[in-house]
């Protein structure tokens, strides 16, 4: 903001804007260099949305408690579970290795230390926040 109101031409300017609008796509993975932590962050949030569908269909009003639980749907639901936990685990897991290997940019350092602040998803790069 600073360069902007010390600016003393147009060059000055523009070139602010420029800085001001990379750093923007920059921070919301929208450039080229992180497609794939963007597109780790969608299929979380696809797998996310599948396990509140499969809980809409468990909990779904009208159907009573035994139907759910009679053996053959009981049994496709804790397979339908236990796929979108393997799913989520895994793409949490390749979510923060990627954004661990992006060295140079401490907003993503962080973001990846919140997301697994408890170390459940990571082994890649623990010793790197010790």
């Amino acid at each position: 903001m600073e360069e902007l109101k010390s600016a003393s031409d147009l060059q000055v300017l523009l070139g602010s804007h420029a800085n001001y609008l990379n750093s923007i796509t920059t921070r919301a993975l929208l450039r080229e260099e992180s497609r794939d932590q963007h597109e780790r962050i969608l299929r979380i949030l696809d797998t996310i949305l599948d396990l509140k569908e499969l809980q809409d269909q468990i909990y779904k009003p009208g159907a009573g408690f035994e139907n759910r639980t009679r053996a053959g749907g009981m049994m496709d639901t804790q397979s339908a579970l236990g796929k979108l936990e393997k799913e989520f685990d895994s793409s949490m897991a390749g979510l923060l290795e990627s954004l661990n290997e992006r060295t140079n940019d401490d907003n993503l350092i962080l973001l990846a230390l919140r997301l697994d602040f408890n170390e459940h998803y990571s082994v890649v790069g623990r010793e790197r926040f010790l």
